[in-house]
């Protein structure tokens, strides 16, 4: 899967429009548009992008399908262990 297709996913998934995800990481629509068409990616969005959102770097600019499940992996499991202490004290 590119890194364009993976924006679009990701977007989409947060129902964001392009113009939405745009203003949040402070470029132009067309930008996003290019990005998920398959134009590159100026380093210096590309963590505000992840952040926004919502996953790792390693996963938007990674194209291998293993390397990209192992990433997802470790994501959701350091994200997942990163809520144990507040899951405990409620308990």
């Amino acid at each position: 899967m590119t890194t364009g297709t993976k924006i679009k996913m990701l977007r989409e998934k947060k129902r964001l429009s392009q113009e939405e995800l745009a203003h949040a990481i402070g470029v132009t629509q067309t930008t996003i548009g290019n990005w998920e068409s398959g134009k590159s990616i100026k380093h210096e969005y590309i963590s505000k992008l992840a952040e926004t959102l919502d996953t790792p770097i390693d996963y938007l600019l990674t194209t291998q399908p293993k390397q990209v499940l192992k990433l997802l992996l470790k994501y959701l499991i350091l994200k997942s262990a990163s809520k144990l202490p507040i899951i405990c004290l409620m308990i």
